[in-house]
């Protein structure tokens, strides 16, 4: 089942994720999720590790696809209704600041290349083979930046 949400969730619509903190809160848990969990390098998760990390990488490099799901249209949005004008429904003062839950976080492709780092020895050399040349050129200059050589 767990499988079955990684492949059909995780690495079919991460790229739809909006919002920069929600982006975020994403990204450090697909990157804890893929150097804090023993289960994700055995079998039968271990065939997902590589696409969940090429698509994580992705996330990172690539625009937010903003294409919308069916669901999304399921409902107008209140700013298309006829007659309804934003400004006189906002309270201005209300508003509150957006809270970052992850703010000790400053990089999010660091924090996934120290995890990496961590990973048994001559593990990061397989995964590299396993993703595309792209990714594995992005993935080589965050290592790079977090100090981490690749043997």
């Amino acid at each position: 089942m767990f499988g079955m949400v990684v492949e059909r969730v995780f690495i079919t619509d991460l790229q739809k994720i909006s919002g920069e903190v929600e982006r975020k809160v994403v990204a450090v848990g697909i990157s804890n999720l893929l150097i804090d969990c023993p289960a994700m390098l055995e079998a039968p998760y271990n065939t997902y590790y590589p696409r969940l990390l090429a698509k994580l990488i992705e996330f990172f490099e690539l625009p937010q696809d903003q294409s919308l799901l069916p669901e999304d249209n399921a409902f107008p949005e209140l700013d298309d209704a006829v007659g309804y004008q934003v400004g006189y429904s906002q309270l201005i003062c209300a508003r509150n600041p957006r809270k970052d839950p992850l703010q000790n976080i400053g990089d999010i492709r660091l924090h996934l290349a120290q995890g990496l780092g961590r990973l048994s020895p001559g593990h990061l050399p397989g995964l590299l083979g396993q993703i595309s040349q792209a990714n594995a050129n992005h993935l080589r200059n965050y290592l790079q930046t977090a100090g981490i050589t690749v043997a």
